[in-house]
């Protein structure tokens, strides 16, 4: 499978909310049983700094899966948007299965901070 891509921008200070829709060729939704999902952000491909990194299996998940339409919503609250100090990157995401036996990036893209004014 080919990345998507999905330039993502993040709003200082306000809860992040986005939600990914996966298909098969044929239009019907991608089978995401027995999956996890995980994502990441860096300033550049070379960083061994990330500037966030979730997944499905963190004890509060941003990342949740819909096993039977292929959805993942994200969701990241205010209080962790705001302590974001970055201006751009990059992102991706991949579906993984247990001791990632089989991994697929499934979008990736730019990264922007639009930085908070009213604090």
């Amino acid at each position: 499978m080919t990345p998507g891509t999905y330039n993502l921008t993040i709003v200082q200070g306000s809860n992040l909310v986005r939600t990914f829709t996966f298909t098969n060729t044929d239009g019907s939704a991608l089978d995401l049983l027995n999956y996890e999902v995980r994502m990441a952000g860096r300033e550049s491909i070379t960083d061994t700094n990330v500037l966030f990194e979730w997944s499905s299996e963190d004890d509060t998940p941003y990342l949740v899966i819909d096993i039977g339409i292929g959805v993942i919503s994200l969701s990241v609250p205010a209080s962790i948007t705001s302590a974001f100090s970055f201006s751009s990157g990059i992102w991706d995401m991949e579906l993984y299965k247990a001791n990632d036996t089989e991994v697929q990036r499934v979008i990736e893209g730019d990264l922007y901070l639009s930085p908070e004014v009213t604090r």
